[in-house]
């Protein structure tokens, strides 16, 4: 069981780059103290952050650098730092400040051309599963010229994976819209007075330069603000500001991060969204092993920064895997076990932690819910995780909004990978289930081009290829498929 952390008095506040009601109620181990704690939001009802219930009623929030906020102002997958006072058992705590900074602020440059992928100022961000939209529900509603807001973090390549991307407004307004962004210059014209990053070219011209003794040059980590529009991936700055890749954190400073592996020198040695950790022979791990560990995997890690600026891990807890597509399930709930924070959909159990994101569509925005909120009969769907002793974690679960209209004729949904097949039954298992296929399923590769029944089963290789099918469950062990589509990582 992932614990919670316990600190001495906390020596820093900082703000890091990166939000229903309800909250889950999970037991955690531990003992409380004071720290600093950094992830996105999974829940409200007070805040739910990292596994923590935090009381923010007396808090100070502070968004994207304006204090006097309040809760009503975040949302849920934004990713923000928290520095508070736990209790005993470390499931609950007391919440001092709440500080959130978008990691991308500005105007689509490149409307999405798969639904996973957009440019946002000339940078690619990548949602997946688990990242959260709001003011909007596909990633293809949002056109070229839209103001976005993005939180999440830079991965191993320098892309941004989102956690959470809020439509602000349809276009851009000059001298009233705000334009800003974080990154490594990757190449500077000192006489031109620019510089890049990514496929941004930035001109600083009427620039203010803070905390720079020397034009911006490569290799420098700055954050660049506007309120003017962006002309052919050209942005004139209003400020430049020099920023360091992560905070500078005190001795003995207890902290949790959640976040991606983005360099990795072997299991012991690594860094979380750019912060140093190490871990030692007494790391516990939480879902996985040290073996797990790789470039992207996703992590949340606790311990103590020590004299030289790293952080030595007490504990890591590994969410999701660095290449393998996350299974999904699309279906209604057929029961709860409330003591084990277990649902069954499809016949597969999957169990809900701490971490897990539970939510519910309201207006094209999603709030969260309550793992007793959940009644059976409810439709859901899925992002899992398959651990590594075959039991399945839930990453997120959204609740459809109930329908006036018959439900009978929803559909079942499942996508993993295939453990058998038999191309002349037409039949194949997938999550536990029977697949049975007949003369009306559609077949289709990755990229949604149709295919034959005969090329479909070919292009199939258990216990390697992914696939996503549709259709309804004929009884507990048998799906009849209306389509069947390959998946790729662009799925």
């Amino acid at each position: 069981m992932f614990k919670r952390f316990c600190a001495p008095a906390l020596l820093l506040v900082f703000t890091f780059g990166g939000c229903g009601s309800g909250t889950t109620d999970l037991s955690e181990g531990g003992i409380g103290g004071t720290g600093i704690s950094i992830g996105p939001i999974t829940g409200f009802g007070s805040i739910l952050q990292n596994g923590v219930h935090y009381d923010v009623s007396q808090a100070d929030f502070v968004r994207n650098g304006l204090p006097g906020s309040t809760q009503a102002d975040f949302r849920i997958g934004e990713v923000v730092t928290i520095n508070g006072q736990l209790n005993t058992n470390g499931t609950r705590g007391t919440a001092q400040t709440v500080t959130f900074r978008s990691l991308l602020q500005g105007v689509v440059t490149t409307a999405s051309p798969d639904g996973r992928s957009i440019g946002v100022l000339g940078q690619t961000v990548l949602t997946d599963g688990l990242t959260v939209l709001h003011g909007f529900t596909l990633l293809n509603q949002i056109v070229a010229g839209n103001l976005l807001e993005v939180s999440g973090a830079r991965d191993a390549d320098g892309v941004i994976r989102a956690s959470s991307i809020r439509l602000l407004q349809a276009r851009f307004i000059p001298g009233d819209s705000r334009q800003w962004l974080e990154g490594v210059v990757r190449a500077a014209d000192t006489d031109g007075q620019t510089f890049e990053l990514g496929t941004l070219t930035v001109d600083y011209r009427q620039a203010t330069l803070t905390g720079l003794t020397q034009a911006p040059a490569v290799g420098d980590y700055v954050r660049v603000s506007s309120r003017q529009n962006l002309q052919d991936l050209r942005l004139s700055a209003d400020q430049v500001e020099a920023e360091s890749v992560t905070p500078a954190f005190a001795t003995g400073t207890e902290l949790e991060l959640k976040g991606l592996i983005t360099q990795f020198a072997d299991s012991t040695r690594f860094r979380v969204n750019g912060q140093p950790v190490i871990t030692t022979a007494t790391t516990e791990y939480e879902y996985g092993s040290s073996a797990d560990l790789a470039l992207n995997t996703g992590v949340a890690v606790e311990g103590v920064i020590n004299a030289a600026g790293v952080l030595v891990a007490t504990e890591v807890a590994l969410r999701q895997d660095s290449t393998v597509l996350p299974e999904e399930l699309e279906g209604s709930i057929s029961s709860l076990n409330s003591a084990r924070q277990e649902i069954t959909v499809l016949g597969n159990v999957i169990r809900i932690d701490a971490f897990t994101l539970l939510l519910e569509e309201v207006n094209e925005d999603e709030v969260s819910i309550r793992f007793a909120d959940l009644n059976p009969g409810d439709q859901v769907e899925v992002q899992l995780r398959r651990l590594a002793d075959g039991s399945l974690l839930a990453l997120r679960v959204d609740r459809e909004a109930p329908d006036d209209d018959d439900d009978n004729d929803a559909e079942d949904k499942v996508s993993g990978v295939v453990s058998r097949h038999d191309a002349a039954a037409g039949t194949l298992e997938l999550m536990g289930l029977n697949i049975l296929t007949n003369p009306h399923t559609e077949f289709a590769d990755s990229r949604g081009i149709r295919l034959s029944h005969h090329d479909f089963f070919a292009a199939v290789i258990p216990g390697v290829t992914p696939i996503r099918v549709e259709g309804r469950m004929l009884d507990p062990q048998w799906l009849d498929a209306m389509k069947m589509k390959l998946r790729s990582g662009g799925d």
